[in-house]
């Protein structure tokens, strides 16, 4: 399948754009996989993060140099010196609008919700 292209204002030049927006071509995953210390410094936090996809994923940022903040029911795992876990049952509304304003979400580089 090839992908229409589009005007990328950021670089100057065509680039293949997908139904996400333009799609970046600096990223490559395969260079991430490899380098043990790609995600040293990134700060990223977790809703939900504390059952199968989310916990694997968390995993997988800590083992590559990552922060992480896990926001769930109940952590399983053991401690980590750069992870942070927060309590909290989301299924509330009401709970999850107060860790919602007691969270510093302007110190992550990047949220992943899931469920």
């Amino acid at each position: 399948m090839r992908l229409p292209f589009g005007r990328n204002e950021r670089v100057g030049q065509e680039t293949p754009v997908s139904s996400f927006g333009i799609l970046r071509q600096d990223w490559k995953p395969s260079a991430l996989a490899a380098d043990p210390s790609a995600f040293s410094g990134l700060k990223v936090a977790i809703f939900g993060g504390t059952g199968g996809l989310a916990r694997a994923i968390s995993q997988s940022l800590l083992n590559k140099g990552a922060e992480v903040t896990v926001i769930g029911r109940s952590l399983k795992d053991l401690t980590h010196h750069r992870r942070v876990f927060v309590p909290a049952d989301l299924s509330s509304l009401v709970n999850a609008r107060n860790v919602a304003q007691d969270l510093a979400v302007e110190t992550w580089d990047a949220l992943l919700f899931t469920h």
